[in-house]
């Protein structure tokens, strides 16, 4: 009997572990889903405000062989230029819960090594999404510096020059009085303008592709853990 009672507490226990580490685990793969689905939310956001900026780069581009002189044509210079400098709009995963889930040590609680495997690999797209946005922010350092260089720039605090908006993809910069503002009449620093343009630009493009790809990347990750999981949505 006391054998039978020792063995009958020992599967008992078992039992028990099982199911508290089952329950540890599933409560884990829940934070990882709620951080992707959180991270979906500001890749949109990320990829519509970049997309806004390569559009005003690209524009500025278009204006290289116009005479920024015309009341016209400086002031698209001037709309586009102060949103493709000004704005640096970035990635920032939310990786709490991976982070608690290697630091706790209870990675070991997940059987499937695809199921790891499909997490580390988020991880690492980020990596390489993070590494692409510091490549971007070199060049946007080094534009905005040119562009302070060309352009006088004391009407980002002058409401009676210029009225400016921010938002992920309507961003807009609407210039009331042109001729206040000068634009130097060195046209090598006024040319380095339009390089730079197109140079930030395309890394942007890349870095907008990245992100992409890892919004789906995120849907469908959070598709196979619900499915693996059998998680339902609320």
């Amino acid at each position: 009997m006391l054998f039978l009672a020792v063995t009958l507490g020992y599967f008992v226990e078992n039992i028990r572990e099982h199911y508290v580490n089952k329950e540890i685990e599933t409560q884990n793969i829940e934070s990882i889903i709620s951080a992707l689905a959180s991270d979906t939310v500001q890749l949109k956001n990320i990829i519509a405000a970049n997309e806004k900026v390569i559009l005003h780069l690209d524009s500025v581009v278009q204006l290289k062989n116009t005479d920024l002189a015309t009341e016209e044509n400086k002031r698209s210079f001037l709309r586009n230029s102060v949103v493709g400098f000004s704005e640096d709009w970035f990635f920032i995963t939310n990786d709490a819960a991976l982070q608690q889930l290697k630091s706790s040590g209870t990675l070991r609680l997940i059987r499937k090594q695809n199921i790891i495997d499909s997490i580390f690999k988020y991880e690492s797209n980020n990596n390489m999404i993070n590494q692409q946005h510091q490549d971007c922010y070199h060049l946007f350092k080094e534009s905005f510096d040119d562009y302070k260089k060309a352009v006088s720039l004391f009407f980002y605090r002058d409401t009676s020059v210029m009225k400016y908006s921010l938002g992920y993809d309507n961003s807009a910069a609407v210039f009331k009085n042109v001729d206040a503002v000068t634009i130097s009449s060195d046209k090598e620093k006024v040319n380095i303008l339009f390089g730079d343009a197109a140079t930030m630009a395309a890394p942007q493009e890349a870095y907008v592709y990245l992100m992409k790809d890892q919004l789906a990347y995120a849907k469908n990750l959070i598709t196979f853990l619900k499915k693996e999981y059998h998680l339902q949505d609320e």
